[in-house]
């Protein structure tokens, strides 16, 4: 599966926090909110992440699909 630059870091960074908001998000990987929402629309439609929100915020969280994933990347 090909991922952008920007995925892979996004999935990497979700997978070393486990659940991380989208405002914490933008600020460790110094983007701006639209490509935010690309890499996450992206990455949620090949189900390797997954939308919570359980503060009210939207925050994300990896799936066994995405660890799968870079597992393999990492090999």
């Amino acid at each position: 599966m090909n991922l952008s630059p920007l995925e892979r870091k996004f999935l990497e960074m979700v997978a070393k926090n486990q659940l991380i908001t989208k405002n914490e998000l933008k600020t460790k990987l110094n983007i701006d909110g639209s490509a935010l929402d690309t890499a996450a629309s992206g990455l949620v439609s090949k189900r390797l992440v997954a939308t919570v929100s359980p503060v009210g915020s939207t925050c994300y969280a990896i799936t066994q699909h995405g660890t799968r994933l870079l597992e393999q990347l990492n090999e």
